[in-house]
């Protein structure tokens, strides 16, 4: 008999920060490109982001706290998906 593997995260935190990022343009943005100026952030910058959403890139320290700050969403659910989102 195959031993199930167990599952070390809850399904919510295997999300990559990355699709959070993406969430809040979807829901709050008509396009990439306003959202990248509302965080200050170079439009290609935010378009790599996309190329490489396979990658689950990570977005700077600093950036991630102007994005939570700016959508008025914690740092702590911007990461893990925990906390106010």
């Amino acid at each position: 008999m195959a031993k199930i593997p167990q599952r070390a995260f809850d399904e919510r935190r295997k999300e990559p920060v990355i699709q959070r990022i993406f969430q809040l343009i979807e829901k709050r943005y008509s396009s990439r490109s306003e959202a990248a100026n509302a965080w200050g952030m170079n439009i290609n910058t935010l378009s790599n982001y996309y190329k490489r959403a396979d990658q689950e890139p990570m977005p700077r320290s600093q950036q991630l706290k102007k994005i939570a700050e700016h959508e008025k969403v914690s740092l702590e659910w911007l990461l893990t998906g925990d906390g106010d989102g």
